[in-house]
């Protein structure tokens, strides 16, 4: 059985240097935008939480980024001091690992897609 090697994406500590136009746009296979819940308190500086997301196949690979958020939303791209942003595909599912230089607590939007 073959390893599959997840790709990683840096940030180093500017997550908007991920958001290139349209990376994530243009044809191509599923693409969403997944979730992730940092646990309340004084924040994590790595976590890992695995998302639901029928269309994706173990074999897939993803590409995934920081989104863009919203004045209301707690925890913007522009304010997460983002070290490394990781998805592994499973069997519809998209396992995330986010690594921060700064302690962070709540939600994180990300946006994602097969290619």
């Amino acid at each position: 059985m073959a390893t599959r090697k997840p790709l990683v994406l840096g940030g180093g500590g500017h997550p908007e240097q991920l958001q290139t136009g349209d990376s994530l746009d243009g044809a191509g296979g599923a693409k969403g935008v997944a979730t992730i819940n940092l646990p309340a308190g004084r924040g994590v500086l790595e976590w890992t939480e695995e998302v639901a997301a029928a269309a994706v196949l173990a074999t897939d690979d993803i590409l995934c980024q920081l989104a863009p958020g919203s004045d209301a939303d707690e925890n913007t791209a522009a304010m997460i001091d983002l070290t490394t942003l990781v998805a592994v595909a499973g069997a519809g599912t998209i396992a995330f690992t986010i690594t921060l230089s700064i302690p962070l607590s709540g939600p994180v939007l990300i946006l994602w897609k097969v290619i």
